[in-house]
C-alpha cells in the first residue's frame, strides 16, 4: 500500500477501514475498532438506516466497550474509497457478488481482509481484480458474537486467544500481525502459507462432521422429539469424525510441502495430550452454549434442516474446497469423501461424482482448479 499498511506504516497511525456485511461478525468488528481513536470505521451494509453511529459490545459480564461508526451505506461509492484496509465479512456465497460491487471504487493498493479467509476469499479476489490485488485472510474469526439489537448492541462470548493470519504476497504476514494485534488487542501469528488458512480445521470440517455423526444412516424426513444441542450434546462418535478428517487435512499439508505450512492438528489447537479428550473439551466450551442443532420444528417434533449454514456454507465453501485441495494434492481422503456423499444427497446436489469433484455444482465455486491451477506445486506458488 502507499506507505503501505503493512509496509513502511507503524500500527497505531491514523488508518481507514471499510467492514463489509451486517452480521453479528461486522457488528463486533465495529464496535472493537472503532473504539481505537486511530482508527476510522466505515461500514457497508444493506441496511444502513438501521445503523447507529455508536455500537456498543457486551462481553459477558466482564466487560463493554463503545465503538464509533463514521459512515454506513449501502453504496460502495460511499465508504469504500480512501479506505486502506477492506474487511470482507459476509456468507461465503456472497463473497464474489460483493466484491464485484466494490471493485471500481477500492484504492488501488488497498487490503482485503476476509474474516475468515477460508472458503475460497483468495481464489475469488483473484477472480474479480487479478493476482496483484494484496489480500490477507484469518484462519479463524477473533469472536463467537450474537446480535443483541442490530446496528446497536452486540454480545461477545468468546475471544480467540490467538490468530493465525496468512497474506499474499506472503512477505506481509508478519506486518499484517503486529497491525491485527493492535487493532484487536489479541495475539496474532503468521502461518507459512494461505493454504494453511484454507485447511482450517475449524467449521469447513467440525459441522459436517457432527451432522453426519448425528444423520449418516437416518432417513430425510426423520422427526426426533427433541431438539439436540450442537457442541453441548456432543458425542464421540463426532469426535472420531472429526479427528479423521483432520488427519486427512494434515496428510494434504504435508504432500504439499514436507513442514505441513504451519497446519495446526485439532490436538494442538485444544491443548490436548489424546484424542478421548476432545469430546469433553468441545462439550465444555462455553462460548459455544446453547446452540441447537439446525432442525424445523414440524408436526411430532423437530426434522434436519438443510438450509441452514452448517449445510449451505459448510459443505460447498468448507469441506468441498478442502476435498478440491486434496484433489491438487493427490491425496485420498475416504473420510471427507463419505461425509460429501452423504451431504449431497441429503442437499439435492452434485460436487462429487465418480470419485472427483466432476459433478455440475462444482461450476461455481471458487476453487483452485477454476483459476487455472492443475497441481499441488502450482498451488503452492499460486498462493504465496
Amino acid at each position: 500500500m502507499t506507505a503501505s499498511l503493512f509496509g513502511d506504516r507503524e500500527p497505531g497511525s491514523p488508518v481507514r477501514i471499510c467492514i463489509c456485511g451486517g452480521g453479528s461478525l461486522s457488528h463486533a468488528l465495529a464496535a472493537v475498532l472503532g473504539a481505537r481513536p486511530w482508527i476510522e470505521v466505515r461500514v457497508l451494509s444493506r441496511q444502513p438506516h438501521r445503523w447507529s453511529d455508536r455500537i456498543r459490545l457486551i462481553y459477558l459480564d466482564k466487560a463493554e466497550l463503545i465503538g464509533r461508526v463514521v459512515q454506513v451505506s449501502a453504496d460502495p461509492a460511499a465508504v469504500i474509497p480512501g479506505a486502506d484496509l477492506v474487511i470482507v465479512s459476509v456468507p461465503h456465497a456472497a463473497r464474489r457478488e460483493l466484491l464485484q460491487r466494490i471493485a471500481h471504487h477500492l484504492d488501488s493498493e488497498a487490503w482485503l481482509a476476509g474474516f475468515p479467509g477460508f472458503g475460497g476469499f483468495a481464489s475469488v479476489v483473484r477472480e474479480v481484480f487479478g493476482p496483484a490485488r494484496p489480500l490477507l485472510g484469518l484462519q479463524r474469526v477473533p469472536y463467537v458474537r450474537k446480535v443483541v439489537s442490530y446496528g446497536q448492541v452486540v454480545w461477545v462470548s468468546g475471544i480467540r486467544p490467538e490468530l493465525f493470519v496468512a497474506t499474499i504476497p506472503a512477505g506481509h504476514a508478519e506486518a499484517a500481525c503486529r497491525w491485527l494485534s493492535a487493532m484487536l488487542n489479541i495475539p496474532a501469528t503468521a502461518v507459512a502459507s494461505y493454504i494453511a488458512v484454507c485447511l482450517t480445521n475449524s467449521n469447513p470440517i467440525f459441522h459436517p462432521a457432527r451432522l453426519h455423526a448425528l444423520w449418516r444412516s437416518a432417513p430425510r424426513d426423520i422427526v426426533w422429539r427433541q431438539r439436540p444441542q450442537f457442541y453441548e450434546d456432543w458425542d464421540d462418535t463426532s469426535s472420531e469424525l472429526y479427528l479423521a478428517c483432520d488427519e486427512e487435512l494434515q496428510a494434504i499439508a504435508r504432500a504439499l510441502r514436507p513442514d505441513g505450512l504451519g497446519v495446526r492438528s485439532l490436538l494442538e489447537h485444544y491443548r490436548l495430550s489424546r484424542p478421548d479428550q476432545l469430546t469433553p473439551t468441545i462439550r465444555a466450551l462455553a462460548a459455544l452454549r446453547d446452540r441447537p442443532v439446525p432442525m424445523l420444528a414440524t408436526q411430532g417434533g423437530f426434522t434436519p434442516d438443510v438450509n441452514a449454514y452448517y449445510f449451505t456454507e459448510d459443505v460447498p465453501y468448507g469441506i468441498v474446497l478442502q476435498r478440491a485441495i486434496a484433489e491438487l494434492a493427490g491425496v485420498h481422503v475416504p473420510v471427507m469423501d463419505r461425509i460429501i456423499a452423504w451431504a449431497q444427497r441429503w442437499m439435492g446436489r452434485n460436487w462429487l461424482e465418480g470419485g472427483c469433484l466432476s459433478g455440475p455444482d462444482m461450476a461455481d465455486l471458487p476453487t483452485p482448479q477454476r483459476a487455472g491451477v492443475t497441481s499441488g506445486e502450482a498451488l503452492v506458488r499460486w498462493m504465496s
